[in-house]
């Protein structure tokens, strides 16, 4: 009677544990239920000062998608929870008002929300933003 067990059970009982470690570390990092997360990220493409403003501040921008490669028209674009803005045909959205320390939160269907906490502007102050929204894909 052989003690050791076949090459095959062997094999068999790494891949096992080779599986069972990688669903464990992807549950453990938010990687579970199937699907791949694409976060997506802000970039601040220009930032200017311009007197002809009459002390009004603008945030300005783009919505792209990372997914389809496409900007995005009709994605909501939402400052300090009042305003909703909706990006047009190339993805370009635009406020103007006062001097001060805004929240901007950018989303589309199915595609994952961000959010710039505190983004302080002053007067006559000129901000241009690009949004690069990514998405969660199922398999």
């Amino acid at each position: 009677m052989n003690a050791q067990p076949s090459h095959s059970k062997r094999s068999f009982f790494f891949y096992c544990w080779l599986l069972m470690s990688t669903i464990y570390s992807c549950k453990s990092h938010g990687i579970a239920d199937h699907s791949i997360r694409l976060e997506g990220n802000i970039e601040v493409l220009h930032h200017s000062r311009d007197r002809s403003r009459g002390g009004k501040a603008v945030l300005e921008g783009f919505v792209y998608s990372r997914d389809t490669q496409q900007y995005l028209l009709g994605a909501v674009i939402t400052i300090q929870d009042s305003i909703d803005l909706f990006s047009d045909d190339k993805g370009y959205f635009y406020f103007e008002g006062q001097a001060g320390r805004y929240q901007i939160r950018c989303k589309y269907a199915e595609h994952h929300e961000l959010t710039l906490s505190s983004v302080k502007v002053r007067e006559n102050e000129r901000i241009l933003f690009f949004f690069t929204l990514g998405n969660t894909t199922l398999y």
